[in-house]
């Protein structure tokens, strides 16, 4: 279920809960949410300006199709988990008393942003950094030697490890360990004409 032993030559490969390969070192300027990320520009006015929404980017030769599609296979090879406290919580990054936690990356909207700071709305994104892999101090044919970096929760094959688990445990919780089947619910789609009902897979908190 963890994806592990596709590669009999590289085991771990593929393996869940194992970092990211990068395909550029780590820029270590960046660390620390970027403290001395002297000239880089708002992250927040960076997306807004860089990524922007309207109808000169509809296409006439593609469908919805193509970024549903897309976000299912995104789903199924990659997942970050963010950080937890020992509690399992997960903190509010624009609280002061965590702004400068080791664990959060709190970015300010611009004051002149179109959304944030609007209608009663904060001016702070909560940013909570992302979990990383601990350290592994011996290496073998079975398991590579690896130093701490971004997880991956979900095996990096094209397994649907995102309706199936990418673990024994999370396997487990979504069966009803009877009769091969998986854990269902129904749900309701409301459309402009009337309510489709469907039956789909259940939702767990992870």
């Amino acid at each position: 279920m963890d994806g592990s032993c596709n590669n009999l030559d590289h085991p771990s490969s593929g393996q869940s809960q194992r970092p990211f390969v990068r395909l550029i070192p780590r820029k270590h300027s960046l660390v620390n949410c970027g403290s001395g990320r002297q000239g880089l520009p708002n992250p927040r006015l960076l997306s807004r300006v860089m990524i922007r929404r309207g109808e000169d980017g509809t296409s006439t030769a593609k469908s919805a199709m193509l970024w549903n599609f897309g976000q299912l296979v995104d789903h199924d090879i990659e997942l970050t988990p963010p950080r937890q406290t020992e509690d399992g919580e997960f903190l509010d990054c624009c609280a002061d008393e965590n702004r400068e936690s080791p664990d959060c990356c709190p970015i300010e909207a611009p004051k002149d942003d179109p959304f944030y700071g609007q209608k009663g709305r904060p001016t702070c994104m909560p940013f909570i950094r992302s979990l990383l892999t601990k350290r592994s101090s011996s290496s073998s044919k079975n398991c590579m030697r690896q130093k701490p970096d971004i997880t991956n929760a979900n095996t990096a094959w094209v397994d649907a490890s995102f309706l199936y688990g990418s673990d024994d445990k999370r396997a487990m919780e979504m069966r009803e360990l009877k009769g091969g089947l998986l854990k269902m619910q129904k749900v309701c789609f409301k459309s402009w004409k009337n309510a489709v009902s469907q039956i789909v897979p259940r939702r767990l908190s992870r």
